[in-house]
C-alpha cells in the first residue's frame, strides 16, 4: 500500500501544480489570433483567422498569434510565448508570435519537431524575415503583425512542400535502375584502376636503367684493369 500512495500522492500534487501554472495563462483562442491590445481591425482579423484556418489544415501545424499589454510577473516575452505555444498545442508542431505592447518586444516559438522537420538554416531565415518585419516602424503595428503572419505562411508552405519532395520514395523500377547503374559504375571504376595500375607498372619497367658500380680493383696478372670482381641483377620478367 506504500507505493501505490506515493504514485498517487505525487499525481495529486503534479497535477495541481499544472492547473496553478495553466491558470495564470489565457486560453487558446479559437481562431488562432489572441489580440488584448485592439491591434488588429475586425477586417484585418478575420482575413487572418481564415489564412490561419487553411495554413491549419494544409500543413498539419497550429500557427498562433497573440498580443497582450504585459508579461506574467517574472516572465519575458521568450518565455511566455514557450508556455502559451506548450499549453495551447501540447500534442502538435506549432509556431506562435508572441507579442508584448507596453514593451514594444516580440518572440516566435516553434516546437521542437519543426526543428527536426525542416532546415535549421531556412527556419532561421524565417526567423530573420519576420525581425525585419516587425522591426519596421514605418509600418502600423496591424500592418507590421499581419505582414509578419502572412509571410511566416508562406515560408512554412514552401517548406513544407520542399520537405513532401524529400520523402517522396522511388518506385521499384527506379530503384532497380538506381541498383544497376550503381554496380556499373562500381565494376567500371575497378577495371579502370586495374588497367591504370598496369600501365603504371609497365612505365616503371620501362623507365628501369642499370650501372656499373664504381670498384677498386687491383693489379692482376701484370694487368692494370684486372677482373676479380663480379655483379649479376637479375630483372624481373616483364
Amino acid at each position: 500500500m506504500y507505493w501505490p500512495s506515493r504514485f498517487l500522492l505525487f499525481g495529486i500534487c503534479f497535477s495541481s501544480l499544472l492547473s496553478a501554472w495553466a491558470q495564470d495563462l489565457p486560453p487558446a483562442p479559437a481562431q488562432g489570433l489572441r489580440d488584448d491590445t485592439r491591434a488588429l481591425s475586425e477586417e484585418t482579423r478575420t482575413k487572418l483567422a481564415e489564412e490561419i484556418s487553411a495554413c491549419r489544415q494544409d500543413l498539419n501545424l497550429d500557427l498562433w498569434f497573440t498580443a497582450s499589454t504585459f508579461l506574467n510577473s517574472g516572465k519575458t516575452i521568450r518565455e511566455q510565448a514557450r508556455d502559451l505555444r506548450q499549453l495551447w498545442s501540447p500534442q502538435r508542431e506549432a509556431v506562435i508570435l508572441a507579442y508584448d505592447r507596453a514593451s514594444d518586444v516580440y518572440s516566435i516559438s516553434l516546437s521542437p519537431g519543426l526543428w527536426e522537420r525542416y532546415p535549421s538554416a531556412q527556419i532561421l531565415s524565417l526567423l530573420q524575415k519576420s525581425a525585419l518585419s516587425m522591426s519596421d516602424k514605418n509600418l502600423s503595428l496591424e500592418n507590421r503583425v499581419a505582414t509578419t503572419l502572412r509571410a511566416m505562411i508562406q515560408e512554412l508552405r514552401s517548406l513544407e512542400k520542399q520537405h513532401h519532395q524529400s520523402e517522396i520514395s522511388l518506385s521499384p523500377e527506379a530503384r532497380h535502375l538506381a541498383k544497376l547503374l550503381g554496380l556499373t559504375f562500381g565494376l567500371a571504376a575497378i577495371l579502370l584502376g586495374g588497367i591504370g595500375i598496369a600501365n603504371r607498372r609497365r612505365e616503371m619497367l620501362s623507365a628501369w636503367q642499370s650501372f656499373f658500380p664504381d670498384v677498386q680493383v687491383g693489379t692482376r696478372f701484370g694487368a692494370l684493369h684486372g677482373g676479380g670482381v663480379m655483379v649479376e641483377k637479375h630483372r624481373p620478367e616483364r
